[in-house]
This record gives C-alpha cells, sequence and structure tokens, in this order.
C-alpha cells in the first residue's frame, strides 16, 4: 500500500514501495513517488509487477531513439537533397532547396543554398552577350590576358552570332593586318583574307571547325591552322578560335617528300647500274680488256656515288642528335685541299668545265679534322660542277689570313634566286628552279657543309646571283 506523506513543500506525494528483482534475485527495494493523483494506480502495478531488468532497457531505447532521430534528421535532409541534386540532367544549373535547421550541418547546407540562389539570380540576368562581354572585362583585368597576349598562337572569343569580344596580339599578327574587325563576323573577315580549304562558317554551329588557310604576303604565301569549337556552354555561348602559322611544318613536310623521291632514285640508280655491269661481267663473254676495265670503272664509281650518299644520311642523323663532333689532327692545308680538288678532277672534266685551284703558298699547318673538311670542300666544288652548264668555269681558292683558312668556291652556273638564298642551308631543301631539279640531288650536301664549318667555330657562307653564279665561302679559325 501507498504511504501518504507531505513533503517541505506541504504537496501530498504517494511513495510506493515494491521489492526489486534481478535475474530471479533480490536487488533491492523499488521506491516510487509521485504527485499527480491520477498516476497512483499506474504507479502501484509498476511498483507491484516490473523489476529494473525490465524497465531500464525501454526507458534506454526510448531516450537513444530520440536522441539519434534528432541528431540525424538534419543530416538525411542534407543528404536527400544532393541526391536530388545528382539526379538533374549534366547540363542544368543544379538547383539547392534550405532543409529545417537542426543542427549546424543544417544551417551550413541553407547558408550555402542561400549563397547559391544569389549567384544564379544574378547569373539569370546575365545573356550569352553580357557573359562574353563579363568575360572579356575579366581578361582585361587580370593575369590572364596577359598570358594570352604572350602566346604565339592567336587566341579569339566570339559571340554567338560570330562578332568578336575579344583576341590577342598574335591573331593580328598571324593574320597580317592592324586591326581586326569591328562589328563584323569574324570568319567572313578571315575568309576574306585568306584561301580557306574548308568554309569556316558553315556547319552546325555545335561541331568543331579545323581548317587549312592559305595567306599571300609580300614575303610569299604562309599557312595557318585555324580551329573553331564552341564555349564550354554551347555554341549559344559563342565560340573559341586558335590561329597556329604553320608555314615551316608545311616546307618540312614537302621537303621530307621530295626527300623521299630524290632519296629513292639516289639508291635505284647506282644499284641498278651496278647490277647489271656486274651481270655483263659475269656472262664472261667479253674479251676486250679495255671495256672490262671500263665496267670495272663505272661498277666502282656508282658504288662510290653510293656510299656517299648513305654517309651523307648518316651524317645528318648524327647532326640531328648532336653526336657529330671533329678529331683535330695536324694537317698539310694544301696538301688537303689539293687532294680534294683531284676527287673532282673526273667531274670536271667529263663537263668540260674549266677547273682552277687557286691555293695560297703559305697555307702551312693547322689543327683541323682532315676528312671533315675534306669532305666539305668536295661537296662544294661537286655542287658547283653539278650546276654549272657545260664549258663554264669553277675556281677553288684558299687564303690564310689573320690566323683562319678563308676557302672560296666559285662557279659560272645557274645562281640561285634571293629568296631562296636564306633556305640553301636547310635540310633537304632543293630550288624551284628547273635548271636546278633537272639535276639529281638530296639537298644534304650543304647543311652537312655548313655544320662541318661550325663544329670548327666557323661559318659558311653564300653570295649568288640568279643566272651568273655562287660564291660559298668558308671561314675556319685556325689553332
Amino acid at each position: 500500500d501507498g504511504v501518504r506523506y507531505c513533503n517541505e513543500n506541504n504537496r501530498l506525494v504517494n511513495e510506493y514501495r515494491a521489492p526489486l528483482v534481478v535475474n530471479e534475485r533480490p536487488a533491492g527495494v523499488l521506491v516510487m513517488a509521485v504527485v499527480v493523483p491520477g498516476w497512483e494506480s499506474v504507479a502501484r502495478e509498476m511498483a507491484q509487477h516490473a523489476s529494473l531488468a525490465v524497465v531500464a532497457p525501454l526507458v534506454l531505447i526510448g531516450l537513444g531513439g530520440w536522441w539519434l532521430r534528432r541528431t540525424t534528421r538534419p543530416l538525411a535532409g542534407v543528404e536527400d537533397a544532393l541526391a536530388r541534386i545528382a539526379r538533374q540532367p549534366l547540363d542544368q544549373t543544379p538547383h539547392c532547396e534550405p532543409i529545417e535547421p537542426g543542427n549546424i550541418a543544417a544551417i551550413g547546407w541553407n547558408r550555402l543554398t542561400e549563397h547559391l540562389s544569389g549567384l544564379g539570380a544574378q547569373s539569370s540576368g546575365l545573356g550569352a552577350r553580357a557573359k562574353l562581354e563579363a568575360l572579356s572585362a575579366s581578361l582585361n583585368t587580370n593575369r590572364s590576358r596577359d598570358a594570352l597576349e604572350s602566346l604565339s598562337e592567336g587566341i579569339a572569343v566570339t559571340d554567338a552570332e560570330g562578332r568578336l569580344d575579344f583576341a590577342n596580339r598574335a591573331v593580328a599578327a598571324l593574320l597580317g593586318c592592324d586591326e581586326l574587325p569591328d562589328g563584323e563576323a569574324l570568319s567572313d573577315f578571315v575568309q576574306a583574307r585568306c584561301e580557306a580549304a574548308v568554309a569556316i562558317g558553315s556547319g552546325s554551329p555545335e561541331a568543331e571547325i579545323v581548317s587549312e588557310l592559305t595567306l599571300a604576303t609580300p614575303h610569299g604565301d604562309r599557312s595557318l591552322r585555324l580551329a573553331r569549337k564552341p564555349l564550354a556552354g554551347g555554341s549559344a555561348e559563342g565560340h573559341v578560335w586558335t590561329f597556329r602559322d604553320v608555314t615551316q611544318q608545311k616546307l618540312a613536310e614537302a621537303s621530307r617528300d621530295q626527300f623521299i623521291d630524290t632519296a629513292t632514285h639516289e639508291l635505284r640508280t647506282p644499284l641498278a647500274n651496278i647490277k647489271a655491269y656486274a651481270e655483263t661481267l659475269a656472262m664472261g663473254a667479253m674479251v676486250d680488256v679495255e671495256q672490262q676495265k671500263e665496267f670495272c670503272n663505272t661498277i666502282n664509281v656508282e658504288a662510290t656515288r653510293l656510299a656517299r650518299f648513305v654517309d651523307d644520311l648518316l651524317s645528318i642523323s648524327s647532326i640531328e642528335v648532336g653526336t657529330l663532333g671533329v678529331q683535330r689532327q695536324n694537317v698539310d692545308l694544301r696538301r688537303l685541299l689539293e687532294e680534294a680538288a683531284d676527287k673532282v678532277r673526273p667531274l670536271m672534266k667529263q663537263k668540260s668545265l674549266k677547273f682552277e685551284a687557286a691555293l695560297s703558298e703559305k697555307l702551312g699547318e693547322a689543327r683541323l679534322d682532315k676528312d671533315k673538311v675534306a669532305g666539305m670542300v668536295v661537296n662544294l666544288l661537286g655542287n658547283a660542277a653539278k650546276y654549272t652548264p657545260t664549258g663554264g668555269s669553277v675556281t677553288l681558292a684558299a687564303v690564310r689570313q689573320d690566323n683562319a683558312l678563308k676557302i672560296e668556291v666559285r662557279d659560272t652556273g645557274v645562281g640561285i634566286a634571293e629568296e631562296e638564298q636564306a633556305l640553301v642551308f636547310e635540310k633537304f631543301f632543293r630550288s624551284q628552279n628547273p635548271e636546278v631539279q633537272d639535276e639529281v640531288g638530296t639537298g644534304l650536301g650543304l647543311p652537312l657543309a655548313r655544320e662541318i664549318a661550325r663544329l670548327h667555330h666557323g661559318d659558311l657562307t653564300l653570295t649568288s646571283k640568279l643566272g651568273e653564279g655562287s660564291t660559298f665561302t668558308a671561314l675556319l679559325p685556325l689553332q
């Protein structure tokens, strides 16, 4: 039975006592006191029939569930919001919704949502044109513009109608103009100045376009490669244009193709001659000894020609990888030049050319790479003989001056046009002059000769006039 007593506040309290049993063993007394009279019967039942082993877990589970729900409900809201964003299309701007604030994470999410909503409202008021103007303004006010202006490639940005919003200095330089169009479509301006292989203004605005352009200049045609692609937001936002000068690449490709054709001829012709003369000698039907000697000499000449071509290829390969070096030794300069002259005398005689070796008596000795210098001189003399018409003249002159060896090879040949003189020392280059094209050559001799001169800390230069001949001058410092 309950015991009624008054507490210190004179409030009526019902107190109930009941034995406390844990695991079927007495563990004490459960005392419960209630103030509300209506709870008296409930407390009496709990005190009489419940034990701590039953009541305590239920109370703890209830409290734990309440606390866990209170803690995780804001995090679940954030997770649901992120899941909704993940299900949105990739090309759609993410839309964030606030959640009920319950803890610090929910408050942070709501602040982020509010900030993004403000940015979206600000950007939604900007059209494509305004966005491009904002981009151009940003380029004008930060280091990005300086970076773009320093590029050798042309970079331009146009709006959806093709009008120019931004272009670095390289664009005008590559197109050969002082200023770019204001209010005119960039594609129309480019096509008006260049011969476009592909109409850059046609096709789908969403498609990326790459075109080869030819630009006529006072110094010859230049090749430009143009690429146009939509901005990240699509063609409605505008396009990015890139311009690149590929003139040297085109020349290199043309020279490579020409070299392959020439090399094929240079290899096939000697091999065919050697094979034909060798088969004739192997038949044993020839009785004339002089004719046999002539055949053997022809085989020897063709083999030498083939070996020289292979040597040139190997030397050029060494130049490319930087392994071509010199092995200096004491050399009698006059003897070196006379031996080089003797190697080309048969060619001079064959073309009925007047050949003169004007060598100074006071050349003396010097430390040079004998084989490479001799090869350079033979190369220059061979070129002079090859491109000098029958009846012309070739002169080899050498003098020692200011502790340097000056070697000149002069001819009265076809000469070299002024616009091609800067290119004759490029690998695989051959003049477009028909008189030069008629002669077989690889375009490797002069680049190799200049490299040999430079390996000796000297240089090889050219003076020429079309139709009047050429003079190649090698100046080699002596040690």
